[in-house]
């Protein structure tokens, strides 16, 4: 899952650095579960927090406006994602901004949660303090983490990237067919003479 968020950040437009420090604050606020909710509510008699970013209160709202629109449910993956590139290019444009900035997932990732994600109460160890992706527990080092597999390839780097731009567009809604229209059959129109001369030539009289 760290990897389709990574590779699916990538394909809307993040950079990798950018991309990784995001998942790695992602996993740190939902586990990578999009269809989690906040199990204890940081306000009481709220819902609390939803999906990857572990949205609340009124950007809660919004994303649920946004995947309603989609006809898709809250917990998808993509639309979560879509709505986080869409935050990032208006309502969270300061935090974008911010991201750019950084040269390293690990500063990404500090940005993200202090301008993106704003945790009110950290309650988290990795969210209290600021532990950088590189000295979390199983964090990734990048898209395609080091093991004892041969690097891939780029031709394999862009079929995974190019798998997750093709999850997050919608499947087009099938064009209504068109009935073929009916001819009448031909019928000869059967004209006068006399009439088509007098209408030329005025009467014969």
């Amino acid at each position: 899952m760290f990897q389709e968020i990574v590779a699916g950040m990538m394909a809307r437009g993040i950079p990798e650095h950018i991309a990784i420090g995001i998942a790695t604050r992602m996993r740190a606020e939902s586990g990578l579960n999009p269809g989690i909710n906040e199990i204890k509510p940081v306000v009481p008699g709220s819902r609390g927090g939803w999906g990857l970013n572990q949205w609340t209160g009124p950007r809660r709202l919004a994303f649920e406006k946004f995947a309603d629109a989609r006809g898709v449910p809250y917990d998808d993956m993509n639309a979560q994602l879509d709505f986080t590139k869409w935050e990032l290019d208006n309502t969270e444009s300061g935090a974008w901004k911010a991201l750019q900035g950084t040269k390293t997932a690990d500063e990404a990732a500090s940005v993200y949660m202090k301008k993106f994600l704003r945790p009110g109460v950290t309650h988290a160890d990795m969210r209290r303090e600021d532990v950088p992706p590189s000295k979390m527990p199983g964090a990734a080092t990048g898209v395609f983490p080091k093991t004892n597999a041969p690097e891939p390839t780029w031709s394999e780097r862009a079929g995974i990237l190019g798998d997750a731009l093709m999850a997050s567009m919608q499947t087009p809604a099938q064009a209504p067919q068109i009935m073929p229209m009916q001819a009448a059959p031909y019928q000869p129109v059967k004209r006068d003479p006399l009439a088509i001369y007098q209408r030329l030539f005025g009467s014969l009289g």
